[in-house]
């Protein structure tokens, strides 16, 4: 099967240089030969090009299938959960109307004779006269079934372990209570290093099951109606005697614009997921104390931003040089400097809060400076006061059972 015929301008009175010749043979080999699918369109969305992976993957029989039809009726899409997606909320047509870049594994494509494919899918833009655009897509079945074999290998030997090691944990506390044990002092630095080292397995495997969780879309989010400045002040709390061990000054603030036209009392509400919101807490606020030396400071806050809420954890530690700031949110990367080497960490914490928060509608990111300290932000939808009223009253309802069910349906 040869690539679709390109029209070629009218020959000059000289030949072609042999290079060029050569070039355009050898692109249309590649593209004859590329195991991925690549289509080409134009600005209205008319295929212009595609090459023999591309009609075999939608299940078509020849290239002239496909030429001149729109991708939108060739590159039928479903979500990885086997819903239909809407054009108008559909990521792929919209990086195509609005000329973007895009990127995703969670499409799965409907072939002609209605078979399901699960796709890695990408779009770029050229800055050709024509606006095309490349839409490049390939079968990602086998990539998939080997990610879930790992991550339910990764699981069950992760929860296998927690026994054990809690176990051993238990044990070493006992040891080191005064009440139930009694130890000289060379023998009780011996069982700190112990009890410190099993701590620290113990969350490396809590962390790697939180992370297969996410991986394979186990972890769904409840979410409720809460005054976010109440519920952060009291999940922030619970952590301030890590901070005092530590001797940081630990404060905790609010700062919302005087111009706030969603609220005037200075609530700032949303609706989230508390277990989301008390692992995304945790982890920030224990890199915050872990990476800040003794004597300095600690803050965390909310305030309102239009109709956003966000939360920021501030410290005054080690900081995080430009390079490093890039990747801090990517999974098991960990700063590599001398500051950093003698600190404990697993890589995962900042992943799962990035993953917790994006699974709330949010985003976050960081600012900092290399030697003066960190803002991580959480940003997060916000709810309007008779928003928050009304979220309360149908959450109610629908936990009163069927006499509640009753009321919200009639």
């Amino acid at each position: 099967m040869n690539l679709f015929n390109f029209n070629n301008s009218a020959q000059s009175p000289q030949p072609a240089p042999v290079v060029e010749d050569i070039s355009g043979d050898m692109a249309k080999l590649a593209m004859n030969y590329i195991e991925d699918g690549v289509i080409v369109i134009n600005s209205a969305g008319v295929i212009q090009m595609v090459n023999p992976a591309a009609v075999t993957m939608t299940g078509y029989s020849q290239v002239s299938d496909l030429i001149g039809a729109n991708y939108v009726t060739i590159l039928r899409c479903e979500n990885s959960d086997g819903n239909e997606i809407s054009d108008a909320e559909n990521p792929l047509f919209l990086a195509v109307q609005q000329n973007q870049n895009f990127a995703t594994k969670n499409l799965v494509l409907i072939t002609i004779q209605e078979e399901r494919i699960p796709v890695a899918i990408s779009v770029t833009p050229t800055d050709g006269p024509e606006s095309n655009r490349i839409i490049v897509f390939r079968n990602i079945e086998t990539e998939l079934k080997e990610e879930s074999e790992q991550t339910e290998f990764i699981s069950t030997a992760s929860h296998e372990m927690r026994t054990p090691v809690a176990s051993i944990e238990g044990y070493l506390g006992l040891a080191l209570n005064p009440a139930t044990a009694t130890i000289d002092d060379r023998a009780r630095k011996y069982l700190e290093e112990a009890h410190s080292a099993s701590q620290h397995l113990g969350n490396l495997f809590r962390d790697l099951l939180d992370v297969t969780k996410l991986d394979d879309h186990r972890a769904k989010v409840r979410a409720v109606p809460v005054d976010l400045t109440e519920t952060t002040r009291q999940i922030a709390n619970e952590l301030q005697p890590e901070a005092a061990k530590k001797n940081l000054a630990y404060s905790f603030g609010q700062n919302s614009s005087m111009n706030d036209r969603l609220t005037l009392n200075q609530k700032i509400y949303a609706s989230i997921d508390i277990d989301f919101l008390r692992e995304i807490l945790n982890n920030l606020i224990e890199n915050a104390i872990k990476y800040t030396p003794s004597g300095g400071t600690l803050s965390v806050g909310v305030r309102g931003d239009g109709d956003r809420a966000v939360i920021f954890v501030q410290d005054s530690g080690i900081g995080i040089s430009p390079e490093d700031l890039k990747h801090v949110f990517q999974k098991f990367y960990r700063a590599d400097n001398s500051q950093t080497r003698t600190i404990g960490g697993t890589g995962l914490g900042l992943y799962i809060v990035k993953c917790r928060v994006e699974a709330m509608g949010g985003r976050c990111w960081a600012e900092s400076t290399f030697g003066q300290g960190s803002t991580f932000y959480v940003e997060l939808p916000r709810l309007s006061p008779s928003d928050f009223q009304r979220e309360k009253q149908l959450l109610a309802l629908r936990n009163a059972g069927p006499m509640g069910n009753a009321a919200l349906q009639g």
